[in-house]
């Protein structure tokens, strides 16, 4: 989708800064990765792979999806790399 995003108003209520339209946006997740170190991967940005200092795994955000109805998002997180064993140093 290009362009602005409309987003009406709940129920045609007037709330203050509404309705409004976002001209841009950017998705930022924090997930846990299921390694056995547990560790904490932000993952920046859409097609921007974040990976997992302790398993390597990579994650990616895959799908973006944005109701203006409800104001609700869904965001679909994908492994893009399977765990790979940690180079001697």
């Amino acid at each position: 989708m290009s362009g602005p995003i409309p987003f009406p108003s709940a129920n045609h209520l007037p709330i203050v800064g509404q309705p409004f339209t976002i001209k841009s946006w950017l998705a930022c997740v924090n997930v846990v990765c299921n390694c056995e170190a547990k560790e904490p991967v932000l993952i920046v940005g859409f097609n921007m792979p974040a990976f997992c200092p302790a398993c390597r795994r990579g994650f990616a955000i895959g799908v973006i999806q944005f109701n203006g109805q409800t104001g609700q998002n869904h965001v679909g997180i994908g492994v893009i790399m399977a765990p790979q064993e940690k180079q001697p140093s």
